[in-house]
């Protein structure tokens, strides 16, 4: 059963995935796992972050991401298909419109 997204963290939703998904050059479930990842991440304490193999530096790892609870939240509890298809399609921004609106 898929979670439903309040208007909040939908509208959130949208911005991160329009502007991160283009400039890191991901399609929309490439980005839902990166955002299940992100989070999963994030809750880790400082010690159990550091223990972790790095292999590569992250979502957007050059900018420091925080994201509402709410949407932390609906990213934990929703599949990989559920939050790509909760996602607008950005395929009509280019990657350099996406860093002139960062």
């Amino acid at each position: 059963m898929e979670v439903e997204v309040d208007p909040k963290s939908e509208s959130e939703l949208g911005l991160v995935s329009t502007i991160l998904g283009c400039r890191e050059n991901r399609d929309r479930i490439e980005l839902a796992r990166d955002l299940k990842e992100f989070v999963k991440k994030d809750d880790l304490t400082v010690d159990e972050k550091k223990s972790l193999t790095i292999t590569h530096l992250g979502l957007a790892s050059d900018y420091k991401l925080i994201f509402s609870p709410l949407l932390k939240q609906y990213i934990k509890d929703t599949s990989e298909p559920g939050l790509a298809r909760s996602m607008p399609k950005y395929d009509f921004i280019s990657p350099s419109l996406a860093l002139i609106i960062m």
